[in-house]
């Protein structure tokens, strides 16, 4: 009995700290890039083409509360710099985030990646992001098979992680006036993500579970 009771409260402290450290629901995350950035400040960054660069300090949500506890369960997150030229490194300055891409045309398929990792994906997910400094700065986002192109900020709404506690945020360049200007920067100033509900079911998944309930009662009649 001392066993059992013993166990039970360490798998209940278990997953009080796992809990504990990923995004709770109605709470929001903001990450700030650039000099001027303060909390979840990712600054200071230069990222070559290809690579990969972590937010290295204590991520916080909107309550101050730490999702960084050293646990398998942290929320974290990175940015992924693939512009796909010689000079296509990335850069925080100026409060954004921006690939160098001044004098050089984007190679096809050129894009930064960004990703949040440890979400509860029983969770749907509210995003904006962007940046209101230039209107030249147009970017294409794909989050979750959705897309927009917006010059300042773009907004999504119930997005779901890939199941396994990610959501990718891509950033494609976009000029906003195709044959006339050469736009070609990815430029994102903060991004603020928010468990906004409890995720439905896709109908396939429903269906599923339907499916497999009439199975259940059928077998028991016989």
């Amino acid at each position: 009995m001392k066993i059992t009771t013993l166990l039970s409260a360490g798998i209940l402290a278990s997953a009080a700290t796992s809990q504990a450290a990923t995004l709770q629901l109605n709470r929001s995350i903001t990450m700030n890039f650039g000099t001027a950035a303060s909390a979840n400040a990712f600054s200071s960054i230069t990222i070559a083409d290809t690579a990969t660069e972590s937010f290295s300090g204590s991520i916080l949500d909107d309550q101050g509360t730490s999702l960084s506890t050293g646990g398998s369960a942290d929320v974290t997150f990175s940015a992924t710099n693939n512009s796909g030229f010689a000079t296509g490194r990335a850069a925080t300055s100026n409060s954004l985030i921006a690939n160098e891409a001044t004098g050089f045309q984007f190679a096809p398929g050129a894009h930064i990646l960004l990703t949040f990792s440890g979400l509860d994906d029983s969770l749907a997910y509210d995003l904006t992001g962007g940046y209101a400094g230039n209107n030249n700065f147009a970017t294409n986002w794909v989050v979750d098979g959705q897309t927009e192109q917006a010059n300042n900020y773009a907004s999504f709404t119930d997005l779901r992680t890939d199941g396994s506690g990610n959501l990718v945020i891509r950033l494609d360049q976009a000029d906003p006036n195709p044959g006339i200007d050469t736009a070609n920067h990815i430029v994102v100033g903060t991004l603020t993500l928010t468990a906004a509900s409890v995720a439905v079911p896709e109908p396939s998944s429903t269906a599923l579970l339907g499916l497999g309930g009439l199975a259940l009662v059928l077998r028991r009649r016989r």
